[in-house]
């Protein structure tokens, strides 16, 4: 199943002490630059965005080290969606070898938006939280319904407390995004 990511991959950590975001890396992945990322699995870039025709798969880590404070970051995704299926994952905490899906390696975190379905004019998909830690992965909360729709924008963001907040944006004039929080232990 090929999946297309037109991602802005933005990286960002928050400075002063207004605690604002900074974003300190994007990327719309006209290529896999192999000085900023490490490629996991079957994934390229062509154009805006990472596409994979595996079923295995794909990830991007990034490279660079993240300015201080490293304790609290931001990834933020657009999302191309021209149909239904795939499965779209932003990683946290990940180790240079972190893949998520049937052939998983690595150390991660990763929020996930799995199996969009186009039904008439709408678009609903499950979002999900796993972490893998030591080969064993455990799924953080249960997965939630949310809309979605081309061009929708998925943060996460991992916060100095080592809890992780989800913003969906929603398409919805006048309506917020939906978001959600979770608690949890580095491990």
């Amino acid at each position: 199943m090929k999946a297309l990511w037109t991602v802005l991959l933005a990286l960002a950590t928050t400075t002063g002490a207004s605690a604002s975001y900074q974003y300190y890396y994007s990327d719309t992945f006209p290529s896999i630059n192999g000085s900023e990322w490490i490629a996991n699995g079957t994934i390229a870039g062509d154009g805006p965005g990472l596409t994979s025709a595996s079923s295995t798969g794909g990830s991007v880590i990034a490279i660079p080290p993240m300015p201080a404070p490293t304790n609290e970051y931001e990834v933020a995704a657009t999302i191309s969606l021209k149909g239904s299926g795939g499965d779209y994952d932003l990683y946290l905490r990940a180790s240079n070898d972190a893949l998520h899906g049937p052939s998983p390696s690595g150390t991660y975190y990763v929020v996930e938006l799995d199996d969009p379905k186009f039904s008439g004019t709408g678009c609903m998909a499950n979002l999900a939280m796993y972490k893998r830690v030591s080969g064993i992965i455990t799924a953080l909360g249960g997965g939630t319904q949310v809309p979605c729709y081309d061009g929708m924008v998925i943060r996460a963001v991992y916060t100095a407390f080592g809890g992780i907040w989800v913003y969906v944006s929603d398409p919805q004039p006048g309506s917020s995004m939906f978001s959600l929080y979770l608690n949890v232990v580095d491990g």
